[in-house]
């Protein structure tokens, strides 16, 4: 390196790098952020089995740029898997966590070889500012999780940003100003997750690891004043009283029920026109039926929860034909897997059908 503004003379560096590729395991490589790509039948510095790719410079989608495209390795699957499919898929989470944003998924059954090139793109107009993940997971035909990978980038889409920080309000005036306990007040900041929007969730998360008590303080009040102007304090009592009876309902030894599926969703939606319990059917783990008769402009949508670990109250949400939910066209094999885990072959539609079960029957047409 040579610093043509002084007379020094240049200098080198060298740094080892040690490059992981275990042998007896399947990995994924680094997720490669791509501006363009092109397929190619010729080798060059840019390409890859077949496609040529110019990598992004930065992590950053802003207002011109409404498409993520990437590409990623996955190694060794034909040493692991033999002959079996595996599932590669992908998602877009904020930063953080874990859950899917949106629609903002895929995936796409591959056959065993020893490198596999995927290539991907994800649209991001609908997809508020903010800082997400872009998470790829390989599965086994038995929905076993193989290899993860992620990567950090950050959204703004031009539109303005909520204010949270509106300095004008005497925040010594209103309901938030009484709560003084800087845990409390953290609980009920993340306890609003469920109806927050990507952005004001987000901020959520910012405030509460700052945990500046007038901040927390300001962003509460504001949060309800927004929903209700006239009587911001009622509208947060009422939701309030929601959230004890999900924390009583569906909360666990490590958590609050707020913080789990079932809570999640009956906050997010309200409680559901029907519930359909099963706990005992052959080789199904314990699992939940939710009925919505409607969701805004959805109607006649459905949940699954199940449970994979009876000493706990935890319900996993398996799948949902709600849009913007978790969807996994075969939850029933799955949820059929408890006594039998050898795995079914995907080239079938879906699992046989399993005596004694009532899974497919209450989902698809719930009383």
């Amino acid at each position: 390196m040579t610093d043509k503004n002084t007379e020094d003379h240049s200098y080198s560096v060298t740094e080892k790098v040690d490059v992981n590729f275990p042998q007896d395991k399947i990995t994924i490589s680094d997720i490669e952020l791509i501006s363009s790509h092109k397929t190619v039948s010729t080798e060059s510095s840019f390409s890859k089995n077949g496609y040529e790719l110019v990598p992004l410079v930065d992590n950053y989608f802003g207002p011109e740029n409404n498409l993520l495209q990437f590409y990623v390795e996955v190694y060794n699957t034909d040493k692991i898997l033999g002959t079996d499919p595996w599932l590669i898929s992908y998602y877009i989470s904020l930063y953080k966590r874990n859950n899917v944003v949106a629609d903002l998924n895929g995936f796409a059954r591959q056959q065993p070889v020893p490198l596999k090139g995927y290539l991907a793109e994800i649209p991001l107009s609908q997809l508020s500012s903010g800082n997400y993940e872009l998470n790829v997971t390989v599965k086994s035909k038995t929905n076993e999780v193989l290899a993860t990978k992620k990567i950090f980038f950050q959204r703004s889409n031009g539109k303005g940003s909520e204010d949270y920080n509106a300095q004008d309000v005497n925040i010594g005036e209103t309901f938030a100003s009484s709560i003084s306990n800087k845990d409390s007040l953290k609980d009920y900041l993340n306890c609003l997750i469920p109806i927050a929007s990507i952005s004001e969730e987000q901020f959520i998360d910012n405030r509460v690891a700052i945990a500046d008590m007038t901040q927390m303080q300001y962003f509460l009040y504001l949060f309800w004043k927004k929903r209700n102007n006239e009587n911001p304090e009622a509208e947060w009592q009422l939701y309030r009283e929601e959230v004890k009876k999900v924390n009583e309902a569906y909360g666990t030894r490590i958590q609050k029920g707020y913080k789990t599926d079932r809570g999640r969703v009956y906050l997010k939606y309200g409680p559901p026109n029907s519930i359909s319990k099963f706990d005992s059917e052959p080789n199904a783990y314990p699992y939940e039926i939710w009925h919505y008769y409607t969701l805004g402009n959805q109607s006649n949508k459905k949940f699954i929860f199940y449970n994979k670990n009876s000493s706990t109250n935890d319900f996993i949400l398996l799948h949902s034909d709600a849009q913007g939910e978790v969807y996994e066209p075969r939850w029933d094999m799955i949820l059929h897997q408890r006594l039998n885990q050898s795995g079914l072959d995907w080239d079938i539609e879906r699992a046989p059908s399993h005596s004694g079960s009532h899974s497919d029957t209450e989902f698809n047409n719930p009383k």
